[in-house]
């Protein structure tokens, strides 16, 4: 799959961070894409609502034969890639948000004008892609503890302000409540094994090597050498004492938590 340099780009932004940011950021990619002359539609909606925008830009997108591209922090670039990648439509990002994980994997900045020029030049190569109890991921995923400190920071943030107090308050919550204790069933070629993480916040968290099928995305051209084979991914628990596990391709499900 190639790019002409001629099809339309169907941004999907993450309205979520303040009418004022978004304006700004609109106006950054408007000044690049008018002054390259490409065509472009921006769709700002608000975090909640992503889902269902998304769906209505892939079908645009699918008929214009167009490149959708999402912008926003890490959750945001995998919820979109998540319903683009089955559509075979060309992916781009333009990433945004505190960690920037996949904006650093793929050597895409976090400063818009300079992530919309790399997006206006880019062409396509296929990327690792993950899945999680279904859900796409691009980097890593989490489950157990991590993700409850990050989503209770931000409803802390969104409530009492942006600022580190804030930040070390809602952690110190986070931790002061009870967690419940996960079941991980991991089936590869035959094999199960099962592990518990600890009743006091275990965390679990997969990092991505490579998904069975090829995946195209338009990006900045960094490819890491993946052929469509299956790959390996890296499983880290933390329970009672650290373990790392390491196993090929795609697991199989369990009852509790299907990796």
């Amino acid at each position: 799959m190639n790019l002409t340099g001629t099809e339309t780009f169907f941004i999907v932004m993450n309205a979520g961070s303040g009418r004022n940011a978004v304006e700004d950021k609109q106006q950054a990619i408007d000044a690049a894409m008018r002054e390259a002359g490409r065509r472009y539609e921006i769709t700002a909606v608000p975090g909640g609502e992503l889902t269902s925008a998304v769906a209505d830009v892939v079908a645009k997108a699918r008929e214009a034969k167009g490149v959708v591209v999402a912008c926003g922090g890490d959750g945001t670039l995998s919820a979109v890639a998540g319903q683009v990648w089955e559509s075979g439509l060309p992916f781009g990002i333009l990433p945004q948000g505190t960690f920037n994980y996949v904006g650093r994997t793929f050597g895409i900045p976090a400063d818009i004008p300079a992530a919309t020029r790399i997006l206006l030049g880019a062409h396509i190569e296929p990327v690792q892609v993950g899945q999680l109890n279904d859900h796409v991921f691009l980097v890593n995923a989490s489950v157990g503890l991590y993700p409850e400190l990050l989503e209770d920071r931000e409803a802390y943030k969104k409530r009492y302000g942006r600022s580190r107090l804030v930040a070390l308050w809602s952690g110190l919550v986070t931790l002061l409540r009870d967690h419940r204790e996960l079941t991980l069933r991991l089936t590869f070629e035959g094999k199960e094994r099962v592990m518990r993480t600890h009743a006091g916040g275990g965390q679990q968290r997969l990092a991505a090597r490579a998904d069975r099928r090829r995946w195209h995305a338009a990006h900045a051209g960094r490819t890491r050498g993946h052929d469509g084979a299956a790959g390996r991914y890296a499983g880290n628990v933390l329970a009672a004492a650290a373990r790392r596990i390491q196993f090929p391709g795609r697991c199989g499900s369990g009852s509790h938590l299907r990796l």
